[in-house]
């Protein structure tokens, strides 16, 4: 543990080493931002020594320089290509320096998009192979399945084909690449 990471864990946590850096709204800053670790095991978020550069817009970077719970650590400013890679399903908005770098990312998205779909599309088709009867003993105590039976497994059925489609459709990559200066 570094100086600057003790500080902030037990210190001040909204310490900022770049404070008073002058950030314009119409510009483009790298900013490097330590990385946090949380264990999944019990509510501990820490900070690592490891960190990250981001490309951001100068509302954004004053965002992060500002923030109550801060981790970063330079801030400097950007004047090359700026591409954005976005998706409007995900809610995917980055900025990157360079073209190869948002490609890179572009296929770490596409492939975290293929597993999700294949985890739907697996758990879709197990509740496809159930039977009538296994349908029947899960959901038949429902607040309308009494007495509709024959009528609510056809129509469970159809929503499940209709929700497969609904995945397709959803998982479908619309990652865009575009340089924008």
């Amino acid at each position: 543990m570094n100086h600057l990471t003790a500080y902030r864990t037990f210190g001040k946590p909204s310490y900022c080493p770049v404070k008073s850096t002058r950030i314009q709204s119409n510009k483009w800053y790298l900013v490097e931002m330590q990385d946090v670790e949380t264990d999944p095991r019990c509510d501990y978020v820490g900070l690592k020594d490891t960190s990250t550069i981001y490309l951001y817009n100068g509302i954004k970077t004053r965002q992060e320089r500002d923030s109550r719970l801060n981790h970063c650590n330079r801030i400097i400013e950007y004047t090359g290509p700026v591409f954005e890679l976005k998706s409007d399903k995900q809610r995917i908005i980055e900025y990157y320096p360079s073209i190869d770098t948002a490609n890179q990312s572009k296929l770490k998205h596409d492939e975290y998009i293929t597993k999700s779909l294949s985890e739907a599309l697996a758990s879709i088709a197990k509740q496809q192979a159930m039977t009538d009867s296994e349908i029947l003993k899960i959901y038949g105590n429902c607040h309308n399945w009494p007495g509709n039976e024959t009528m609510q497994i056809a129509k469970f059925r159809q929503d499940l084909v209709n929700c497969k489609q609904r995945n397709i459709a959803y998982w479908h990559s619309d990652i865009t690449i575009t340089q924008i200066r």
